[in-house]
């Protein structure tokens, strides 16, 4: 048995030099047997240096969310007891399907698969939690809509970032 089920997305390979193979890659490890499951989430690069016949004979990998990718260096291993450690207080909640492309300290950068929105205005004044706006979402979600049909709820998410994403090449 393991102490960690192991998700691994690569998201990238190519030939940066002519002895080298670099690649783009997310890791995740949720911990099961721990009762809070916490999920430790890494990305990175790995680089890979082959001889004339194609054989690896070096590999190193630089993880995203560290300045010190030495092994076992205090700030790798204190980014591993940070997240191992880290307890969700609140409950799983729904959310659309993405890939982590990038987990640095203190943000990640994502890839979302195809979703629906639902969105409307809201009055100048009225606050987020309340007013018209939300009482105009929650009549849509509960089937106050022209299909009238419910559908599930979803954490919100703020993506107003399309023009970073075109830059980056991510569309």
């Amino acid at each position: 048995k393991t102490l960690f089920n192991v998700t691994f997305d690569l998201h990238d390979v190519s030939v940066t030099q002519p002895d080298e193979v670099t690649t783009r890659w997310t890791m995740s490890l949720k911990a099961w047997q721990l009762p809070w499951q916490p999920t430790l989430l890494f990305s990175g690069s790995s680089f890979y240096k082959v001889d004339a016949s194609g054989t690896i004979i070096s590999h190193r990998d630089v993880w995203d969310s560290v300045n010190n990718n030495a092994f076992l260096s205090p700030e790798g291993v204190g980014e591993v007891l940070r997240q191992l450690l880290q307890v969700q207080l609140t409950p799983e909640l729904e959310t659309p399907a993405y890939t982590v492309l990038k987990a640095a300290r203190g943000y990640e950068l994502r890839r979302y698969q195809p979703f629906i929105v639902a969105e409307t205005a809201m009055p100048r004044g009225s606050t987020p939690a309340g007013g018209a706006g939300f009482t105009e979402l929650a009549s849509y979600i509960f089937g106050g809509n022209s299909q009238q049909e419910s559908m599930e709820m979803t954490t919100p998410g703020g993506l107003g970032l399309g023009a970073l994403d075109a830059l980056l090449g991510l569309c």
